[in-house]
């Protein structure tokens, strides 16, 4: 995770944040590069999710397909970063954010936007596309969220929102 990424999701969390919010699922957990847990306040019930093995990941799974171990709406934030542009359906894992995103829910996602330079492909399962600002608004105007903001900085991409 680049610095950039890391204020961004820090600079979100600070600002919307709510004292209700108990429990985090990370998708795209495991620690290549650093990770978002230090970022969390204390107490928060932490689950990192990634489809690799390794460093921050309490669970193996395909962030497309959680229905077998996470319920619907019973999770109070979703965090995905640096993930859908390995990821062959990030639509899917998108839906799965709404899907167990309970109301009133935050979503933070970063990823890279469209022409900046491939990445730890091999690291990540050996896949790589960057994603376009117009498929990111199309996925999150699915999630019925009243505040959110799209960036295309440096060539990434973030969005923030609340179901």
């Amino acid at each position: 995770m680049h610095p950039a990424v890391k204020e961004f999701v820090k600079e979100t969390i600070l600002n919307h944040w709510r004292d209700d919010y108990k429990t985090v699922m990370d998708f795209g957990s495991r620690d290549i590069n650093g990770n978002v847990k230090n970022l969390l306040p204390p107490g928060t019930k932490y689950c990192g999710v990634d489809k690799i093995k390794g460093p921050n990941v309490n669970l193996v799974a395909n962030t497309n397909d959680l229905k077998d171990y996470i319920q619907d709406y019973s999770v109070d934030v979703v965090i995905c970063t640096e993930t859908l542009e390995h990821d062959r359906n990030p639509r899917l894992t998108v839906m799965e954010a709404k899907r167990i995103l309970k109301k009133g829910g935050l979503l933070i996602i970063t990823c890279a936007g469209v022409g900046r330079p491939e990445h730890d492909k091999k690291l990540c399962g050996g896949y790589y596309r960057n994603i376009s600002e117009e498929e990111m608004i199309a996925w999150t105007r699915d999630f019925e969220i009243p505040y959110a903001e799209i960036t295309l900085d440096s060539r990434d991409l973030r969005f923030w929102g609340i179901k």
